[in-house]
Formats: structure tokens, C-alpha cells, sequence
């Protein structure tokens, strides 16, 4: 369960989101909701070239990257792969923005996904709380595996040399 004081400390510091996508309107419409919330401070950053985005990623560090799905599914993909694969950006937790909840665009590496219908920077603020939960669960269960795996080889080399 997260602490009060991790709470406490993500609501005051400034959450800074990086927008991915190819659609200027559904974008501005984002980070607008998102500049106009009183009480939280969000730093957002739109990127639209895919070439560019880890040089902003760089430049901003983000809180979070929020993916819109219009984009086509193979570029989403080779994002992704490419956020989890890197040193520099596995530990940001992705959002999925979706236009509707029938098209199905399931990916590895997506903490969350919000229906742009229902967007509001609440609704996203819930949605990072939990992110980052999931995406401190999975860095741990992997850490975890890598550890154990590596106990399990040297125990099975340990009786490989008995016999």
C-alpha cells in the first residue's frame, strides 16, 4: 500500500507528462485539462515525431508518458519496446490514451489505459498513483526473478557436481 507521505509528496511536486501522438487537437485537448487543474501542478510536453522522443524525454523527465492510440499499433509497439528497453526510460510508467474501449490494443509494458471520453486530470491523477505502483511491483517481481533464477542455477550446478 502506498504511504501517506509518498502520496503527499507526489500531490506537491510538479507531475510532468509527456504526450505522444499524431493528433494536435486530441493533444491540446489533454494538456489543456490538464494545465487547468488548481491544486496540482502538471508540467506537460507534447512530442508528435517519434524520432524526437527520447531526446524529450531527456529534456522534460517525465512522471509519466501518456501514448495517444491513434497512433498506428506496430509504432505503438516498437515505442514500447524500445521505453521498456532502455536505462534511461524503463522505470516511467505508460499510459495508453483510448478512443474507445472496443478496439483492442492490449500491449506488455502498459501500466494503465483511460478512455479519452472520461479524461480528467483526477482520472489521470488516480491513474499514476496506481501506475507507479504497478510499475514499482513489476521492476521488484523482476529483480526478484533475476535473483532467484540465478540461486536456482548455482544450486543445480551445486548437484550437478555431487553426481
Amino acid at each position: 500500500m502506498e504511504s501517506a507521505a509518498l502520496k503527499e509528496n507526489i500531490a506537491q511536486a510538479p507531475i510532468n507528462v509527456l504526450l505522444v501522438g499524431n493528433n494536435p487537437t486530441e493533444l491540446s485537448s489533454v494538456y489543456h485539462s490538464l494545465k487547468n487543474v488548481k491544486g496540482r501542478k502538471y508540467i506537460a510536453e507534447i512530442a508528435f515525431d517519434l524520432k524526437n522522443i527520447f531526446s524529450k524525454i531527456v529534456k522534460t523527465n517525465p512522471t509519466c508518458i501518456l501514448i495517444d492510440d491513434n497512433l498506428d499499433n506496430v509504432h505503438i509497439k516498437k515505442l514500447i519496446r524500445s521505453l521498456m528497453n532502455s536505462h534511461k526510460t524503463k522505470n516511467i510508467p505508460i499510459t495508453i490514451l483510448k478512443n474507445s474501449n472496443f478496439k483492442g490494443i492490449i500491449l506488455d509494458g502498459v501500466q494503465d489505459y483511460i478512455l479519452k471520453d472520461n479524461f480528467s486530470a483526477d482520472a489521470f491523477y488516480k491513474s499514476l498513483i496506481n501506475s507507479r505502483r504497478m510499475k514499482r511491483t513489476q521492476l521488484y517481481l523482476h529483480r526478484l526473478y533475476r535473483k532467484n533464477t540465478s540461486k536456482v542455477s548455482q544450486l543445480l550446478e551445486g548437484l550437478k557436481g555431487q553426481l
